[in-house]
């Protein structure tokens, strides 16, 4: 096929000239052209590929000899026009694999366009001959093939008869390329439709509806050997095979000749099997060359209106009932084998599948954390296709350390699906301090519109993961002097009346510090447990009876886990800044004996006192953590205890902590 392709493109390049033929060409050179015209056409129904190179030997020889006559004219012309065709002359087989491979390295760009053979051909014939070969145009197609299909093996010998059923969706990127004639540019000349395009296995897809099977004759060395009965259905024993060669379509049709060709191609495997062990595949492949499969009936049928109302309608549809017999009993082998379905040929052209995706932002990503996670963990993206064709979308990465929730999705017509490219933490976790880069390709397998690209950076930090855990107890002693009248007593009697407050801490909390510019710095904490506990008690218990205690801001106190702990590193040390909430006691009481008044008292004072609400606060424990300087080493740490003492007050308040390098 490859050559027949370049064969026609010589032509083309050949027919190009003519433009700069004048009438009264000399007769060398027309009756060169019709030799270079005769030949290309029996180059196209060539199939012996000795006389496929002696054509291309004499075409090239010949385009020389044509080349060399249409200087000599164009030098007559220069003298009575000043005008000088462009063609630069034919050169040898390995000065034309240097020219192609360079045309081909300036147009690599558009080499994933459907139509990259016809852009090429143009191109060649620009820079080569000087015309972009205007009569010829190609448009793109989205190709999808559904084969149902029934094969059955009829044996004659030991084996039984074997089935094998099966529905296939075969989609690919195609193209058809329109020759007008050269003068009017109007009348169609000829076209060919050709699949899939660029010839690249990635571009077709193959998606089974359904596969079952009652039998597999397994051959070893063209002998039956075995016979494997598989359940049904069963999609196991398939294995799906994209091949540029044999999975596309190709049609010509020649206004000349009034001859239709056509090849269809599809391939599948079925595993074969030999002594138990599955062994290489073996390849059942359905190739229609000159229509001796599907009928000379359907492929008569694509004619150039047909193709003139599919370009107007953007669709050519055609449903292909066919059955195929090979009878090997003739040759004295003991098999029938039939082969019938429908293949339906649904073909889009000008299809309009573009790939959009959002955000057009890249990922970053940093860590770990305290609780080993990087931020953010995640994005999402958007993947949209607004066109009237499904499209194939494939998202790579290269990075172990990514996740990717989808790597190859089919994307209806305007439809989307989102995207998540998210760290595999436990794989982060072991990468070393630095910054790690990746790049998310999402590419459109059917056309490549819209192709493109995220990039993905992961700050790996240089950490230290600590836990400290915090107890401690802030107990304050009041003392007030009361005067008391005892039963039966005619005096008061001075007495000490001291209420004590104790409120108990349990804490626990988690901190990161990370390393910049060679120093540790302080990157973040937060309060893993948290819990008080408060205990009042009197001297003398029976002074006052205490009708309610209610701490005020204690549920504060249980819950501050989850809350950010800040902090600061100094050396070897560090500062913790704990949430501070100040808790305090409410206690309602009631006298529960006399007070004595002196008669000659006139005041009111705490001797007319019988009720009344005291209020005790916490205003110190957690506020004086900002104070310790706890050093960085593992086991406990004890502050010095806070103790102050007046008249009327004793306060003293205890720290100890413990803390344990995580990571």
């Amino acid at each position: 096929m490859l050559k027949k392709t370049t064969l026609l493109m010589f032509i083309l390049i050949f027919l190009g000239l003519s433009e700069w033929m004048d009438i009264h060409a000399q007769q060398s050179a027309q009756e060169i052209l019709k030799k270079i015209e005769a030949l290309g056409k029996e180059a196209q129904n060539c199939t012996d590929m000795s006389r496929m190179q002696q054509l291309m030997n004499e075409l090239n020889q010949l385009g020389q000899a044509y080349t060399k006559a249409m200087q000599e004219e164009a030098s007559r012309n220069t003298q009575s026009t000043g005008t000088t065709p462009p063609s630069k002359g034919i050169p040898n087989m390995q000065e034309e694999k240097i020219r192609q491979d360079a045309l081909h390295e300036e147009l690599k760009h558009q080499q994933d366009e459907p139509c990259y053979p016809i852009i090429y051909q143009k191109a060649y014939a620009q820079k080569y001959v000087g015309s972009d070969l205007p009569w010829v145009t190609c448009v793109p197609l989205q190709v999808q093939l559904t084969w149902d299909m029934e094969e059955r093996w009829v044996r004659t010998d030991k084996f039984p008869t074997g089935i094998v059923k099966y529905k296939l969706v075969v989609n690919y990127p195609g193209y058809v390329q329109l020759i007008y004639d050269q003068k009017t540019r109007k009348k169609l000349e000829h076209f060919e439709i050709h699949g899939p395009s660029p010839k690249k296995n990635e571009r077709i897809t193959i998606q089974p509806q359904y596969a079952s099977a009652n039998g597999l004759l397994a051959e070893a060395y063209g002998v039956v050997n075995e016979y494997k009965t598989v359940s049904a259905p069963d999609l196991s024993f398939f294995q799906i095979e994209p091949h540029s060669e044999y999975g596309g379509t190709y049609f010509i049709w020649d206004s000349m000749t009034g001859e239709m060709r056509g090849e269809i191609g599809m391939c599948l495997t079925i595993d074969t099997i030999d002594d138990k062990i599955v062994k290489d595949p073996f390849h059942l492949c359905y190739d229609v060359p000159k229509g001796e499969l599907i009928g000379e009936q359907y492929l008569g049928k694509i004619t150039p209106d047909d193709l003139k109302r599919a370009l107007r309608d953007g669709k050519l549809v055609r449903r292909i009932p066919f059955e195929y017999k090979m009878d090997y009993t003739q040759v004295k082998l003991p098999e029938l084998y039939t082969q019938k379905g429908v293949l339906d040929l649904d073909i889009t052209l000008n299809p309009k599948a573009v790939l959009s995706v959002n955000p057009a932002e890249g990922f970053k990503s940093e860590g770990p954390d305290e609780n080993d996670h990087f931020n953010p963990k995640s994005k999402s993206y958007m993947l949209k296709n607004s066109g009237n064709v499904p499209i194939d979308v494939k998202i790579k990465k290269s990075a172990d350390w990514l996740h990717l929730s989808h790597t190859s999705e089919k994307l209806p017509s305007n439809s989307t699906l989102n995207v998540t490219v998210s760290i595999d933490e436990a794989k982060a976790l072991n990468l070393k301090e630095g910054t790690y880069k990746d790049v998310i390709i999402f590419s459109n397998m059917t056309n490549g519109s819209g192709n493109t690209s995220r990039n993905v950076t992961l700050k790996v930090e240089e950490k230290q993961i600590w836990q400290v855990t915090l107890t401690g107890r802030y107990e304050r002693k009041v003392r007030d002097v009361r005067e008391i009248l005892e039963p039966g007593a005619t005096k008061g009697k001075l007495i000490n009346d001291i209420r004590t407050v104790k409120f108990d801490y349990n804490l626990a909390g988690k901190f990161t510090l990370k390393k910049k510019n060679k120093k540790w710095i302080y990157d973040g904490g937060k309060v893993t447990a948290s819990n008080v506990k408060y205990n009042y008690s009197q001297e003398p218990k029976n002074l006052w009876k205490i009708k309610n205690i209610k701490c005020l801001r204690c549920s504060d106190v249980n819950n501050l886990k989850g809350r950010s702990m800040s902090g600061l590193v100094s050396d070897q040390d560090v500062f913790l800044y704990w949430p501070v909430v100040k808790p305090a006691l409410e206690v309602d009481a009631e006298l529960g004996t006399k007070l004595w008044k002196n008669p000659k008292d006139k005041g009111s004072g705490s001797k007319n006192l019988k009720s009344g609400t005291a209020y005790y606060n916490d205003d110190v424990f957690l506020s004086n953590t900002h104070d310790h300087i706890l050093p960085l080493k593992n086991g406990p740490y004890t502050p010095p205890i806070m103790d102050k003492k007046t008249d009327l007050y004793h306060q003293i308040i205890t720290y100890n902590y413990v803390l344990k390098r995580l990571k």
